[in-house]
């Protein structure tokens, strides 16, 4: 379906999405059970990326996994420094700028996601993960810096 890189963190998996945000809390993008489980797009998300607003979600784990350096943005010299991140999709490469770093409720207005018939622009990708505590998400919020057409898509 697409999959993401952000240099500097050590980001680089596929991304998938499900029926609903369990199943790859606990599995892999291949189906098999795992504790890190997968970088996923919300499920309420069109799965060609054309709302304009994205949600992918990654487990913040222990040993430095998954979404587990989002934490690092909080400084804002290494957000200036290592502020991109990197989503190839079947048809173009999204190349976007962090410009946000912050916690916030798990109930906060960010994790709405609206679709808009004939609006098809994405004007923001948010990435979450949990933090040390369980009513608090970290999520950065990025804007599209680049969009680049492919002509084939390794996906």
């Amino acid at each position: 379906m697409a999959w993401i890189q952000i240099p500097g963190i050590g980001v680089d998996y596929p991304v998938v999405q499900g029926k609903d945000n369990e199943p790859y809390l606990h599995y892999t993008f291949d189906g098999k059970a795992n504790k890190a489980g997968s970088i996923f797009l919300d499920y309420r998300n069109r799965a060609d990326f054309t709302d304009s607003k994205v949600i992918l979600y990654g487990h913040n784990m222990k040993d430095g996994g998954m979404f587990s350096n989002l934490k690092k943005y909080q400084d804002e010299e290494f957000r200036k420094e290592q502020g991109k991140v990197l989503l190839y999709l079947p048809d173009k490469v999204l190349e976007c700028e962090i410009v946000e770093c912050r916690r916030v409720s798990v109930r906060d207005s960010i994790y709405e996601v609206e679709q808009e018939e004939g609006k098809n622009v994405l004007e923001q990708i948010i990435l979450s993960t949990c933090s040390s505590a369980s009513d608090k998400r970290l999520v950065l919020k990025c804007r599209i810096a680049l969009e680049q057409r492919k002509l084939k898509s390794p996906l």
